[in-house]
């Protein structure tokens, strides 16, 4: 099966894509989240590890690599005062957005290569075999780095511009370079890696 869709990694965010929200600017001081883009991540598809037939010794291998999907929720949102920001904000904001959506659609992509590699592999059991598949689908799991990269940029990419380019230049490069997501990120310093 396949990334869906095929082009995920290719979607380029604009502000058509997202539900235009009522509300006051924040005053002076305070805060308030400007945008918001969340990702599904799942898989269709099954996940069976299957004996090879006539294999001496017995060996089993993934049947069939689970399709990985990566939506864009169509009730992301923009509140409609940033809307009217000048050309330099709103970009700003467009790309900060834009990396949200890129990090899950990597997470995506490195699940589905995950569970490409696996299908390629032997094994003496199930177990491990579904150990793996579960570690595959972990890969799904990027909340950590969403709210990593908030932090550090203060959900405010003209304010913080060092840290979103940082940010920024590591996502684009695990594209642009077919690299891991979080290995990356962990060696740009950006996150930790988990344990």
């Amino acid at each position: 099966m396949a990334l869906n869709p095929a082009n995920a990694l290719d979607k380029k965010l604009k502000w058509d894509d997202f539900k235009k929200k009522d509300g006051d600017p924040p005053g002076e001081g305070e805060f308030a989240y400007a945008a918001e883009t969340a990702v599904a991540l799942g898989t269709t598809g099954g996940t069976n590890v299957d004996p090879v037939a006539k294999s001496d010794p017995l060996i089993y291998r993934l049947k069939s690599v689970p399709t990985v999907n990566v939506t864009f929720v169509k009730t992301n949102w923009v509140m409609k005062y940033a809307l009217k920001w000048d050309k330099k904000h709103k970009d700003d904001l467009l790309d900060h957005e834009q990396i949200h959506y890129l990090i899950s659609a990597l997470a995506g992509r490195d699940c589905h290569d995950a569970l490409k590699k696996i299908k390629k592999t032997d094994y003496d059991d199930t177990e491990t075999a579904v150990a793996e598949i579960n570690e595959a689908f972990d890969l799904l799991d990027v909340q950590d780095i969403q709210t990593k990269y908030d932090e550090d940029t203060h959900s405010l990419p003209t304010d913080f511009p060092v840290k979103q380019k940082a940010w920024a230049t590591a996502v684009r490069a695990c594209k642009t370079g077919n690299k891991p997501l979080r290995t990356s990120l962990e060696t740009a310093g950006l996150i930790t890696k988990q344990t």
